[in-house]
C-alpha cells in the first residue's frame, strides 16, 4: 500500500509540471528598427527543434516611449517611436529572457 500511495504522488508531481522542454529565448537576439517602422519578437523554449513554437509570456521594457509592445498570437510587434536603445523582458514559466532593440532615425 505505501509503494502505491508513493506511485501516486510521482504522478500527480509530473502531471502538474507543464514546463517546456528548453531553454527560454527570445528570437531574433537583437534588433534595430526604424521610427515609425516594426519588426517582431518571439518567446520560445529551445528544445533543438528546427521550428520551436512561441509561448505566451509577460513582456515589459527597460525605458518606455522609445518602442511600443503590441501582442499579435503569442509573439510582440514591436514599433519604433523614438531613436534610442531598449531592453525588452519576456518572462514565462518562471524563466527570464531579454533582447536588445536599436531604434535609428528614418
Amino acid at each position: 500500500m505505501r509503494s502505491l500511495l508513493l506511485g501516486l504522488v510521482v504522478v500527480v508531481a509530473a502531471c502538474g509540471s507543464d514546463v517546456p522542454a528548453g531553454t527560454f529565448m527570445l528570437k531574433p537576439d537583437t534588433h534595430m528598427v526604424v521610427v515609425g517602422q516594426y519588426t517582431f519578437v518571439t518567446a520560445y523554449f529551445d528544445d533543438g527543434s528546427p521550428d520551436p513554437p512561441a509561448v505566451v509570456a509577460d513582456w515589459s521594457v527597460d525605458m518606455p516611449g522609445i518602442i511600443t509592445l503590441t501582442p499579435t498570437v503569442n509573439i510582440q510587434k514591436v514599433t519604433g517611436v523614438a531613436v534610442g536603445q531598449v531592453v525588452v523582458t519576456a518572462v514565462a514559466y518562471e524563466q527570464t529572457a531579454k533582447t536588445g532593440f536599436t531604434v535609428v532615425a528614418p
